[in-house]
């Protein structure tokens, strides 16, 4: 007795090891949570669509974009653009801030060790598709800022001020101690509170940052090498020239690689086992420049470990988890379906590269393309594109001529695909309408559907 199985698999299941699935819990998992779990299911690729019926949209599709990675190859010497700071101010934790095209990818925090930190990440940045400079509204302007926790205001410098001047300005210090003293109590009382919430929620200021980069007509090449001055927090206002009565900028040189790769198109399939394959297009919508194959997707997001474990598990089990024990019919004489329909159900997704990510295993390369549009034909014909995700709806028709769609999270060619072992067993089918996948075993119309069969008289040895 199938309820809600998933025969031919189920889209959702390659989304979420793409760019996370929090499955209703959105209160208690973060993103980069619900990515890192749904990665680490060992079950997950089972779910995964092996070949598409022919009459079904394919499960994926990209917008192709260039990539722009960039690399702090230097260690930061933050001990030097420290050292007019006060000990009690001082701090051993930074990260790292890479701006491009207001698009912002941010470190974790780091703890600098004999006065340096490294920063070995590799930033990521969406371009348009035609290269460096095609996005639209771009500027292409690149900047480096360094972080330390808390507020600006709680960080203290020495008082460098000469014995003169420190003379000078002792009569009016004398003459209103007491209001600066009851100002200096008030104003300390609050930036420590400040700091303390600012530290609490992850806040972080500015404390070191460099000149705006231009990055347009510098790579030419696809891969360059550029020293980046980073400007005190102070200085920033002397980066361009100076002021008046103005310490003259110190800047702590580092070293930036940079590399440029142009939008890749799709791939041929060059492994054995198939992810959501299908031979043509004919039915697809009109989404994106480019319809892609789920194993092509899965290389780019950096997933060769859960690729090579379809391949070499599942494929490999002589039962055929992903193949003959799911879409053959099973040994036996009879088979009780059940399986709800006729709810918005996902058949597919529209990717688009991150516009600023860092390249590591808990957060994603590509995400969904909220942007996409679906034409009016493709509404027509019973789909709608919500936040990026491909839904069949109730109007979608069906290889056996019905106007249905699955149940939520099973589309609905892979719920009916039971009915293709009609002839080798007997098949009994009850579709309930608008029971959802994960709420069918509540649901009193199944109880109800359980009861009537096992209690049934009809049924013979």
């Amino acid at each position: 007795m199938p309820v809600g199985a998933p025969h031919l698999g189920a889209p959702k299941a390659v989304r979420s090891v793409i760019c996370g699935d929090k499955m209703g819990l959105d209160t208690f998992l973060s993103d980069r949570e619900a990515l890192a779990f749904g990665r680490s299911l060992g079950s997950g690729p089972w779910l995964f669509p092996a070949n598409l019926p022919p009459e079904v949209p394919s499960t994926f599709y990209f917008h192709p974009q260039g990539i722009l990675e960039v690399r702090v190859t230097s260690p930061v010497r933050v001990k030097r653009i420290l050292k007019d700071r006060r000990a009690i101010s001082k701090t051993k934790k930074f990260k790292l801030s890479l701006v491009y095209n207001d698009n912002v990818a941010t470190t974790d925090y780091h703890v600098s060790e004999n006065g340096s930190v490294l920063f070995d990440e590799t930033f990521c940045f969406a371009t348009g598709p035609d290269g460096v400079g095609s996005a639209k509204g771009s500027s292409d302007l690149f900047q480096i800022f360094l972080l330390e926790p808390g507020v600006s205001a709680s960080k203290h410098e020495k008082d460098n001020r000469s014995c003169c001047r420190k003379l000078l300005c002792l009569p009016f210090q004398i003459l209103c101690l007491f209001p600066i003293l009851f100002f200096c109590m008030v104003k300390h009382v609050t930036i420590l509170s400040a700091e303390a919430v600012s530290r609490a929620v992850g806040g972080s200021t500015i404390l070191a940052v460099s000149k705006p980069i231009n990055v347009s007509g510098t790579l030419e090449r696809p891969t360059i090498k550029v020293r980046i001055k980073l400007y005190y927090g102070d200085d920033r206002d002397d980066m361009d020239g100076g002021g008046f009565c103005r310490k003259k900028p110190s800047p702590e040189e580092i070293s930036v690689t940079m590399k440029y790769t142009p939008p890749a198109r799709l791939k041929p399939n060059r492994r054995k086992s198939k992810i959501a394959f299908k031979d043509n297009n004919t039915s697809d919508p009109e989404l994106a420049d480019d319809r892609v194959e789920c194993a092509d997707l899965l290389e780019r997001e950096g997933l060769d470990d859960i690729l090579n474990m379809v391949e070499n598990v599942y494929d490999n089990d002589p039962v055929g988890p992903r193949s003959r024990s799911s879409t053959e019919a099973p040994p036996v004489k009879r088979i009780k379906a059940i399986y709800g329909k006729n709810l918005s159900t996902e058949v597919g997704a529209i990717y688009r590269r991150r516009p600023a990510a860092i390249e590591r295993n808990t957060e994603n390369r590509y995400e969904l393309d909220t942007d996409a549009k679906l034409s009016k034909r493709d509404k027509s014909q019973g789909l709608k594109l919500k936040g990026g995700v491909l839904y069949e709806t109730d109007k979608r028709k069906q290889a056996d001529g019905c106007f249905c769609s699955g149940d939520g999270t099973v589309p609905y060619y892979s719920l009916s695909h039971v009915k293709n072992w009609r002839g080798v067993c007997d098949v009994e089918i009850n579709e309930i309408e608008k029971a959802d996948h994960r709420q069918i075993l509540a649901d009193s119309r199944f109880h109800q559907v359980v009861i009537d069969y096992v209690s049934s008289t009809t049924i013979s040895g």
